[in-house]
């Protein structure tokens, strides 16, 4: 008993902050590949020295919380869906659901049982790859302390999980899942082998638009690098661009830039490389890292929510049966309450010194404050 319009921003709004906070997607292998291009270009560029290079997937691990807008925007949805509140466009599109519902329920569902053909590959795809992770992050700590390169002691989750191969883990996780997923099919007689196989190549087809845009924005990105926009950028940027303003400048740019392509990989693709590189030769405060690349993913999201051309906004309005327009219209002006709280609550006073934890405490309470305040229950 929701609007087509509700259903498209709960689907669009918890699909890439979801993927970009996760620890192990698509978009934490690419946006992985992207830190570790920039954290070796400060290297090259002698702003960080050999000695000081960090992982690049424990930076992206050390980065999680700065990702203001992604954490606000998943809260945000909560907010809304537990006390039923809307404002704005979406309220209007609530209204008129609630009056066009029909009050007859629905027929008796599938058998429930059936619901274990999709939960058991899912917990397998988690299963392996976390065990991966982890046997990986050990196999790799403890070359690294017979080889001399590390001291021997205790590992942490972060050293675990850094020094883990994220890609191989991710390829064994989906062809144990797929597997898992194939014998429950065929054991259960839920589906024959040939309709299986057929499935499977729908799937792989797919995936073929993803995977040009993800070929496309790597194209993209080492075209930037090729053209050396970082040190470009540092010279033009320095002495010229206050540090505390830099993640604010970096959320608006891979916003506008988002907006306007509708693709946030190749936001991130142009972008991450380029500003971990200036985060590095602006500052050796490791904040400043954190929130700049945080702010470059949190702009991409934000981009893509309001962009009508972004991908994960068509699929999310053609998945839910809702009016493309309809759907962009009736989402905008959360993404934008999200974002302005983001900014005046997360990039800005996060780096004047003002503790992660209550960046995050007051952005999460100024989010359901704005719910309860502008919002308004529909019947």
């Amino acid at each position: 008993k929701i609007s087509r319009a509700k259903l498209a921003y709960i689907v669009d709004s918890t699909a890439a902050p979801i993927a970009s906070l996760a620890l192990i997607s698509t978009w934490v292998g690419y946006e992985v590949s992207m830190m570790e291009k920039g954290i070796q270009q400060a290297v090259d560029g002698g702003v960080l020295e050999a000695s000081q290079q960090m992982d690049a997937y424990g930076f992206f691990v050390a980065g999680i919380g700065y990702r203001f807008y992604c954490i606000f925007t998943i809260f945000f949805v909560m907010a809304i869906a537990m006390t039923g509140r809307d404002f704005g466009p979406m309220l209007r599109a609530e209204k008129l659901a609630q009056e066009a519902s029909d009050p007859e329920e629905s027929g008796p569902s599938e058998a429930s049982w059936k619901a274990w053909l999709a939960i058991l590959p899912m917990l397998t795809l988690i299963g392996v790859a976390m065990g991966y992770l982890y046997w990986s992050g050990v196999t790799s700590l403890e070359a690294q302390v017979q080889a001399g390169e590390r001291a021997a002691g205790v590992y942490g989750l972060t050293d675990i999980v850094g020094g883990a191969d994220g890609y191989q883990a991710m390829l064994m996780a989906s062809v144990a899942a797929v597997g898992v997923a194939v014998l429950l099919s065929l054991v259960t007689g839920s589906a024959k082998l040939v309709p299986v196989i057929a499935a499977g190549m729908e799937g792989m087809g797919k995936m073929l638009g993803a995977l040009a845009v993800l070929v496309l924005a790597w194209s993209l990105a080492g075209s930037i690098d090729e053209l050396q926009a970082g040190p470009y950028l540092k010279e033009l940027l320095s002495g010229n661009v206050p540090v505390v303003l830099f993640p604010t400048l970096v959320f608006a740019l891979s916003a506008i830039t988002a907006f306007a392509t509708g693709t946030s990989f190749g936001t991130m693709g142009i972008l991450v490389p380029t500003v971990v590189f200036l985060s590095f030769s602006m500052s050796d405060d490791p904040v400043l890292h954190y929130a700049a690349s945080g702010a470059v993913l949190s702009g991409a999201c934000w981009g893509d929510h309001c962009s009508p051309i972004s991908d994960t906004t068509v699929l999310s309005s053609l998945g839910t049966g809702c009016d493309h327009i309809e759907h962009v219209r009736t989402q905008m002006p959360y993404a934008i309450v999200c974002g302005l709280i983001s900014v005046l609550l997360g990039t800005l006073p996060v780096v004047m010194g003002v503790p992660l934890w209550a960046c995050l405490i007051l952005g999460l309470l100024s989010c359901w404050a704005v719910v309860r305040v502008l919002g308004r229950q529909v019947s």
